[in-house]
């Protein structure tokens, strides 16, 4: 588990950060770091994502015949070309 490294509380123009990495919990005097300004320029930069809306690498809709595709074998997976029943299929166990 990663333990978070900052903890900072932005009030409109105000702001405190703390460095709680290092600190005990309860800690509020010995781990001020300053106000928001005291993080670096980079710090926590957003990742770059493969996906992203619009581009030419975008999720695209399906054709109407790779879609029946796809349910198909969805389907036959499913239910085993008919070898299976509903509940085997399913994994429900019924109790009457």
């Amino acid at each position: 588990m990663r333990k978070t490294r900052y903890l900072l509380i932005d009030h409109g123009e105000d702001s405190i950060l703390f460095d709680i990495a290092n600190h005990p919990p309860r800690e509020r005097y010995k781990n001020k770091l300053g106000g928001r300004q005291a993080l670096s320029a980079n710090y926590a930069i957003a990742k770059q994502f493969r996906l992203i809306a619009g581009s030419t690498e975008d999720i695209q809709p399906l054709s109407p015949k790779a879609l029946e595709t796809r349910v198909r074998r969805a389907h036959a997976a499913i239910w085993a070309g008919g070898k299976r029943d509903d509940v085997t299929a399913f994994g429900a166990s019924i109790v009457f």
